[in-house]
């Protein structure tokens, strides 16, 4: 059977006695505990963000300096992600073989003595081997041979994300070209008897629409404006509203100078 779950009034309040000794906690409910906890002096934390190895490797520089300062000891948790997490773990387990954080933080220190020849030196080991990725270089390792196919991988993913958006914006000025040749394209297939320019749909509609579509875009420039409308609005609606628009009167154009 499993066991009942811990109450959070004894989770707290072991958790902080656990940082805070001294602390007076008994006979406290959980609401009292809460206001008793603030209190307290606060608490603070050390937080090492992600980047690979990386962020690893600025982390350990940023631990050292705070070992040099006397500041390391005064963080009473430890958070971290990813590459943070790397040497997070890193520091968690030395300090764990070690008996406490007291006993780490001497050899972090840059006045620390060399070590004798032999002692494990868990700096220079974590230095050693932090190319995690490719442990085994060389021609003929496994290991360089899968980093490079990951890497070419990568790059041929992210290219594939790329090369669409770069042939749509090649597609642009054919398309431009496709409008302006619109009215010699539409000649040469029903021929010179039905001449679309005479027709009301390019004569009117088209100048119509442009002008509709323009003066939809001027409206919602005009309420997005700070100092005229100062309507709040995303992107989204800055590319329906006013850039679609100006697009539409912009081929609009192309298409009734070329008819």
């Amino acid at each position: 059977m499993p066991e009942d779950p811990v109450p959070l009034l004894d989770v707290l309040h072991a958790e902080y006695q656990t940082l805070r000794p001294e602390a007076d906690l008994a006979g406290a409910n959980l609401e009292k505990l809460r206001a008793k906890i603030h209190a307290q002096a606060p608490l603070s934390a050390l937080c090492i963000s992600g980047g690979g190895i990386r962020s690893a490797t600025f982390a350990l520089g940023a631990i050292q300096g705070l070992a040099e300062r006397g500041l390391l000891g005064q963080f009473d948790y430890l958070s971290t992600v990813s590459g943070g997490g790397y040497i997070g773990s890193w520091l968690s387990a030395w300090v764990k073989r070690a008996g406490g954080l007291q006993n780490v933080i001497p050899h972090l220190r840059g006045d620390d003595r060399p070590h004798a020849p032999g002692d494990p030196d868990p700096i220079d080991h974590l230095r050693e081997y932090n190319n995690y990725l490719s442990p085994k270089l060389g021609f003929f390792s496994a290991d360089t041979w899968t980093l490079a196919a990951t890497v070419v991988r990568n790059i041929l993913l992210n290219w594939l994300v790329l090369v669409p958006l770069l042939l749509f914006a090649l597609l642009i000025p054919r398309l431009l070209l496709s409008l302006a040749r619109l009215g010699d394209a539409y000649n040469e297939f029903y021929g010179s008897a039905a001449p679309i320019s005479r027709s009301p749909l390019v004569e009117y509609g088209l100048p119509a629409l442009c002008a509709l579509l323009l003066a939809v875009a001027i409206y919602h420039t005009a309420r997005y404006l700070p100092g005229i409308g100062g309507r709040p609005h995303t992107q989204k609606d800055f590319l329906w509203d006013v850039l679609a628009p100006m697009a539409g009167v912009t081929l609009g154009f192309c298409a009734f100078d070329s008819l």
